[in-house]
């Protein structure tokens, strides 16, 4: 996500920042994420006062529309098939998960009683999402098919977009010893986190490869904020 056009949007660069260029233009977008195949890109862009979703090809090519509605709907990803999108909506009074057909349609309803900003495991059994938007939210989960939701009590991460989901379990950076900002990884056999690294500040965005070893976030108060990549710490 930049402003360097004038207007934030989603831009690609490689690995080292090098060769950026601009993918959107809709005149402000926000939480992109890869697809599966690495094909396409899926994001939020406020619209008319409300949130909309939208998928777009790496390739070029017009933008698709996922959420045609005036409700507002934020934080999308993919799901590990590539087949749907999740995201976050308030249409129904709250923030509830809900997900739509990669190519559109009708959304379903994923959870009942609060989410945001939802990631699928990469066994795609289970979808975790941030209980709510605010700062240091819960993680839950809720199996891809539906059922009982529950807390993973070992994840508190310092934003809704501060963590990961990962092979084996859930990245995170979360405040802890005091002030400091602690990366940190919860391991789904063992139930148990363990810390990585102290960072001198908590990132708002962060991102990570699938088999954990890499991740990417952003330096909030450096002026113009700055994207970090963080290698090989596991």
């Amino acid at each position: 996500m930049s402003d360097r056009s004038g207007t934030m949007e989603i831009w690609i660069s490689n690995r080292d920042g090098s060769n950026a260029y601009q993918l959107s233009a809709v005149g402000g977008a926000g939480t992109p994420r890869w697809s599966p195949d690495s094909q396409s890109v899926v994001f939020d862009t406020i619209t008319n006062q409300h949130g909309t979703i939208i998928s777009i090809n790496v390739r070029g090519g017009s933008p698709q529309l996922l959420t045609p509605d005036a409700f507002s709907n934020v934080c999308p990803s993919w799901s590990r098939d590539g087949r749907w999108v999740y995201f976050a909506s308030y249409r129904t009074g709250t923030f509830q998960v809900w997900k739509v057909p990669a190519g559109g349609g009708t959304p379903i309803q994923v959870t009942q009683h609060g989410g945001h900003a939802a990631l699928e495991s990469l066994d795609g059994k289970f979808v975790y999402y941030a209980k709510n938007q605010f700062a240091e939210p819960e993680i839950w989960r809720v199996p891809v098919g539906g059922g009982e939701e529950r807390p993973v009590p070992l994840v508190r991460p310092g934003t809704w977009a501060s963590w990961q989901v990962v092979k084996g379990g859930i990245v995170f950076v979360g405040p802890a010893l005091g002030h400091q900002a602690v990366l940190s990884l919860y391991d789904f056999a063992k139930d148990r986190t363990t810390e990585i690294t102290v960072l001198d500040r908590t990132p708002f965005w962060m991102g990570a490869t699938t088999d954990g070893h890499t991740v990417a976030f952003d330096q909030i108060g450096r002026g113009p904020s700055q994207a970090m990549l963080v290698e090989n710490f596991r």
